[in-house]
């Protein structure tokens, strides 16, 4: 079977990838979260706490990607911005946001709740000079956290460090 996972972030992990603010987990047991398809996977990988945290969480997306060669099979940087079904030719027509037309007989679409940032509304925010960001858009770079300037810094794969 051919399949293409196409993903409007610059790698993969969905809300492990978003989500990457500092003490962002998983809120079930961590081996939960594993997949069971493959008895050796369930045996390579161990989970390093109970219920584990954004950065674990992420980094064992890239091994079970990397373990199955599966990141040929994706797209990056990729945002679907419509979908038609074409009866005539019995297929789906997807636009991409950087011009192309793609088809498939089947599409699959794997957004889950926490896939889109939901801001608060709150009176007065527009006044509010100060640096705000959503969690979900927690930046790459460092920024302060905390009255004691703790700062945090998160790299490409998730892993976040508090100084």
């Amino acid at each position: 079977m051919d399949a293409t996972v196409l993903d409007a972030a610059a790698d993969l992990g969905g809300t492990w990838y978003w989500n990457r603010y500092p003490g962002a987990r998983f809120d079930s047991e961590s081996y939960t979260y594993g997949f069971s398809f493959s008895k050796e996977l369930l045996n390579e990988w161990h989970w390093k706490e109970r219920f584990s945290g954004q950065p674990e969480n992420l980094r064992y997306l890239n091994f079970v990607t990397d373990k199955f060669d599966l990141r040929k099979y994706m797209q990056f940087n990729c945002k679907v911005e419509s979908m038609q079904f074409d009866e005539g030719n019995d297929q789906w027509r997807l636009k991409i946001a950087d011009g192309r037309e793609l088809t498939s007989r089947f599409v699959v679409m794997a957004v889950g709740l926490l896939s889109i940032p939901t801001p608060p509304q709150l009176k007065g925010m527009e006044k509010f000079k100060g640096k705000s960001f959503h969690t979900f858009h927690w930046p790459h770079e460092r920024v302060h956290v905390g009255p004691r300037l703790r700062s945090c810094r998160t790299d490409d794969r998730g892993r976040a460090t508090l100084d």
